[in-house]
């Protein structure tokens, strides 16, 4: 949603984070957008299927990004009993 965003930040819109695109990704419809923290995505908060935007305060990603945080969690969650191990190697000279 936004950097430096204190509590009772309105909704966050990126009307001035020329990092990501002007453009709705599901329309390609210009407006208020919701950006994307994990990617230059934009959505209208309706395409993205939010009831309401994100507060500025908030971070929001969008479905493919979610969709990738969600499986390197998981894939953390199964290899994390090698962790020790790779850590080991990683100190070794």
């Amino acid at each position: 949603a936004g950097p430096g965003a204190g509590p009772g930040a309105g909704p966050a819109f990126c009307k001035d984070e020329p990092e990501h695109d002007s453009l709705c990704a599901a329309c390609n419809d210009g407006g208020l957008l919701v950006c994307c923290d994990g990617c230059t995505s934009a959505f209208h908060a309706s395409c993205a299927g939010l009831s309401a935007p994100p507060s500025e305060a908030e971070t929001w990603y969008c479905d493919l990004c979610q969709g990738e945080l969600e499986r390197e969690e998981a894939l953390r969650r199964k290899y994390a009993h090698m962790a020790p191990a790779f850590a080991a190697v990683s100190r070794s000279p």
